[in-house]
């Protein structure tokens, strides 16, 4: 199967489906971003069949197999993702004609994008507001699983730093005793695909003890974003292959930048007592330790 013509393969073969096959191709090519963020089984409950359903579909529509099915189709949004932008991908590692410096330069200009146009598009009103919330409440459960548990890390630390009470979680359980425990905290998710089965049950989770859900995802339109009471954008062009550039990274930890300005903006003095005792803590287990408020600790 030629990668060009992964999507256009089921297209052709959907003449000669039945009804039931029809539904399922449809449905992958109504939305054949979520191919390469769910596993076999995940994607056949989504279009609603079995696995070995899904599996018997894509090998009449010309595939190997599953898996060859998804890398195709990966491959081929991630082409798509780029034409013209002259930005350049991960994907072209992988190609064998990108040199080294060709591959770190277009690399280097994702990155460069992925944070102005992430500030770009923050509205300072909807940072007040995800502050707000933080400050009203003092405590946050911050959950992040594979590369957005970085970020995930990095905000539950600043929020410490900041006087409020964070707990970093990567698995389900964990965030969600978290959330029973504490009436008071509020839910931040990052997700690039905003499509994660333990993502949005997650925030499912907390909407049903009444906690208020924000999230960080790559997509606007995305299962995450759409039950989240708060919800940030962050513009990562690594497209589908991710892993081997730290765009999306970048971006998300942009936004935990400019929530900390908003969260500090809230309550000056509140801010810089809770930041002078951790100071303080901080140097009474470092005796000698140089150093001024404000500094790493």
């Amino acid at each position: 199967m030629q990668t060009s013509n992964a999507l256009d393969a089921l297209a052709e073969y959907r003449a000669s489906a039945g009804t039931r096959e029809r539904k399922v191709i449809d449905a992958v090519l109504d939305a054949p971003h979520l191919v390469p963020q769910l596993t076999i089984t995940q994607l056949a409950e989504r279009v609603g069949v079995s696995g070995s359903t899904l599996t018997r579909l894509v090998r009449k529509a010309g595939f190997k197999d599953f898996p060859e099915f998804r890398m195709q189709i990966t491959l081929e949004l991630e082409r798509q993702s780029h034409v013209d932008d002259g930005l350049g991908s991960a994907l072209e590692l992988l190609d064998g004609k990108t040199s080294l410096d060709q591959a770190i330069q277009r690399l280097m200009r994702n990155e460069v994008h992925s944070i102005t146009t992430t500030l770009a598009g923050l509205r300072n009103a909807d940072l007040e507001h995800w502050a707000d919330a933080l400050v009203a409440a003092g405590r946050a459960v911050v959950y992040g699983f594979g590369s957005s548990a970085i970020a995930a890390a990095d905000l539950s630390r600043k929020l410490r730093l900041l006087g409020i009470d964070a707990t970093s979680c990567t698995t389900l359980d964990d965030a969600v005793m978290d959330l029973a425990a504490h009436r008071s905290s509020v839910l931040v998710i990052f997700s690039f695909s905003g499509e994660s089965p333990e993502a949005i049950n997650l925030a499912n989770a907390a909407r049903t003890l009444n906690r208020t859900v924000s999230s960080v995802v790559g997509r606007r339109e995305s299962t995450l974003g759409g039950i989240s009471d708060i919800v940030m954008h962050s513009v990562a062009e690594e497209g589908q292959i991710r892993g081997l550039g730290t765009v999306t990274r970048l971006a998300q930890c942009v936004i935990v930048d400019a929530l900390m300005a908003a969260v500090a903006s809230r309550d000056p003095s509140r801010i810089t007592s809770a930041v002078f005792e951790l100071h303080d803590a901080v140097r009474g287990v470092h005796p000698g330790r140089p150093g001024t408020p404000g500094e790493a600790v």
